[in-house]
C-alpha cells in the first residue's frame, strides 16, 4: 500500500513577463528553513540563491527563474510569502524628522496587507528610449543575476547593467538585437 500524497493549496500569480498566470504552492518548513539559514549567513549570494530555489520548488508551472525580471521575482516572492506565512506584514519605521535640532526618533508601526496594497503597474511603452526622431533602443527589465553583480561604488558595473538590459537598437530601416 502506497503512502498517502499530501496535497497543498494551489494559488496563481500574474507576472509582467509571462502572459499566462503562474501556479504555485505555499512554501513549507523545509523552504522556510532554507531561507532562514540564508539570512543567517548574511551573504547576498546565498540569499539570492535561496530565493531562487524556493521559487523553483514552489512553482507548479515551468518557469526559468534565471530569466525572470527582478520585478517579477520580487512580486512572486511577496505573493508566495503572503500565501505561506501571512498576508499581513508588520513594518516599523523610525521617525527622522528634526524638530528644534533634535531627531524625533519615535517608532511608527504599520501593518500592510501585501495581497491588496502591493500592485505592479506595467506602463506600456516605457521600455522604449528615443535618442533622435529616428534612432532608439528597446530595453528589458534586469534579472536577479544581473542586479546582484552591481556594487554601489562601481560605476562600470552599473554601466554594464544598462548595456545588458538593451534588447534592441533600431532606426528607420534596421532593427539590431
Amino acid at each position: 500500500m502506497a503512502l498517502p500524497k499530501i496535497e497543498y493549496p494551489v494559488h496563481t500569480v500574474q507576472l509582467l513577463s509571462i502572459k499566462e498566470p503562474v501556479r504555485f504552492r505555499p512554501f513549507i518548513v523545509k523552504e522556510q528553513k532554507l531561507l532562514m539559514m540564508a539570512l543567517e549567513s548574511d551573504d547576498l549570494e546565498t540569499i539570492i540563491d535561496a530565493v531562487k530555489q524556493i521559487i523553483n520548488n514552489c512553482s507548479i508551472d515551468d518557469i526559468d527563474v534565471d530569466k525572470l525580471p527582478l520585478v517579477d521575482i520580487e512580486y512572486f516572492f511577496l505573493q508566495l510569502r503572503a500565501r505561506s506565512v501571512s498576508e499581513n506584514v508588520d513594518l516599523f519605521f523610525k521617525c527622522k524628522n528634526v524638530v528644534e535640532e533634535k531627531e524625533c526618533g519615535m517608532i511608527v508601526d504599520a501593518t500592510v496587507d501585501i495581497t491588496k496594497e502591493v500592485n505592479i503597474i506595467n506602463s506600456a511603452g516605457s521600455n522604449k528610449i528615443m535618442f533622435t526622431n529616428k534612432v532608439g533602443v528597446l530595453m528589458r527589465y534586469p534579472t536577479l543575476n544581473q542586479v546582484k553583480l552591481i556594487d554601489d561604488e562601481n560605476l562600470t558595473a552599473k554601466e554594464k547593467l544598462i548595456i545588458d538590459c538593451v534588447d534592441k537598437i533600431f532606426d528607420e530601416e534596421n532593427v539590431i538585437d
